[in-house]
């Protein structure tokens, strides 16, 4: 009687096993998600997961050091574009402000140290009060 139960267990988790199997391997479409270009970039090949969002236009403010090696890593400007890393990174600016419909600003802080700190926090202060700032 003993050897009748674990034979009837053994199948009864053998059949869910292979129906665990089956259910996992069946159906579903392993297409990947719709391509979609951006900027000037050449976007062929990429997936575009994120959500369709659009910001009409909207200036996103960010800030970094007025020294060239810190401000052409956020943006570059068409007639700074130099060599393949500027290419880099002016196209990737193209398709963000293309994909999210805003336009990128970068403004450069003068200074060093403590001094562009005192810049950046004073900005803030304003543009919380008055809109502009940064």
């Amino acid at each position: 009687m003993k050897s009748k139960i674990v034979r009837f267990c053994s199948f009864l988790l053998s059949l869910l096993l292979i129906a665990g199997v089956a259910v996992a391997c069946s159906g579903g479409s392993n297409d990947p998600p719709a391509v979609t270009g951006g900027g000037n970039g050449d976007n062929s090949g990429k997936r575009d997961d994120l959500p369709k969002l659009n910001f009409n236009g909207e200036e996103v403010k960010i800030a970094s050091r007025e020294f060239q090696w810190y401000y052409k890593e956020l943006t570059v400007a068409p007639d700074e574009v130099i060599d393949i890393v500027d290419t880099a990174v002016y196209k990737r600016e193209l398709a963000v402000n293309n994909r999210l419909g805003i336009t990128l600003k970068n403004n450069l802080i003068a200074g060093s140290g403590t001094d562009g700190y005192e810049v950046v926090i004073q900005a803030l202060r304003t543009d919380q009060n008055t809109g502009d700032g940064l």
